[in-house]
C-alpha cells in the first residue's frame, strides 16, 4: 500500500529518511549528517511543505517525495523489497499527484553511476536534460 506522509507521520519519515541516508548515502545529494539533527518541528514542517509518500507491506519498505516545483526526491526502496515494483509504484504516486495539481513537468537529479534508477526513470519517461557535479538531470510531462 502506498500513502501520503503528514506532519503527524515525522517519526515514520524520520526513521526511513535516515535509515536511506545511511545505507546509500552515493544515492543522494543530502547526506545523514545534515538530517540526523532535524528537530521534530523541521520534520513536520517538511511533510507540511511537500508531498512524501510511502509503500508499507505493512512496514515501510520505500519512500519517495515531490517537491511544490515539480523536483522528485528521496527515492529509496529497502534492499529486501528491490525488484517487486516499488519504485515504479512510487513512483507512478508521484505522477498522479503531480497531474491532480496541475504541475506541468516532473524532474530529478540521478546519480550518473546509477545505471539500475537511471533505466527505471527512462522506462517511467524521463528523459536526460544534461549532467552537472557527477549527477544526471533526467525530466518528464506527468
Amino acid at each position: 500500500m502506498i500513502r501520503q506522509l503528514f506532519p503527524d507521520d515525522w517519526q515514520t519519515f524520520r526513521a526511513l529518511r535516515l535509515e536511506a541516508l545511511e545505507l546509500e548515502p552515493d544515492a543522494f545529494l543530502s547526506t545523514h549528517a545534515e538530517w540526523v539533527t532535524q528537530t521534530e518541528a523541521e520534520w513536520r514542517a517538511r511533510l507540511d511543505s511537500s508531498a512524501v509518500f510511502i509503500a508499507e507491506d505493512p512496514d515501510p519498505q520505500g519512500l519517495v517525495g515531490l517537491l511544490p516545483d515539480g523536483c522528485v526526491v528521496m527515492v529509496y526502496v529497502r534492499a529486501a523489497a528491490r525488484g517487486k515494483g516499488l519504485a515504479q509504484a512510487l513512483l507512478q504516486r508521484v505522477q498522479d499527484e503531480a497531474r491532480a495539481k496541475g504541475m506541468p513537468r516532473l524532474w530529478l537529479h540521478v546519480a550518473l553511476g546509477n545505471q539500475p534508477a537511471q533505466s527505471l526513470y527512462e522506462r517511467l519517461g524521463y528523459r536526460s536534460k544534461g549532467s552537472a557535479n557527477g549527477d544526471l538531470l533526467m525530466a518528464r510531462e506527468p
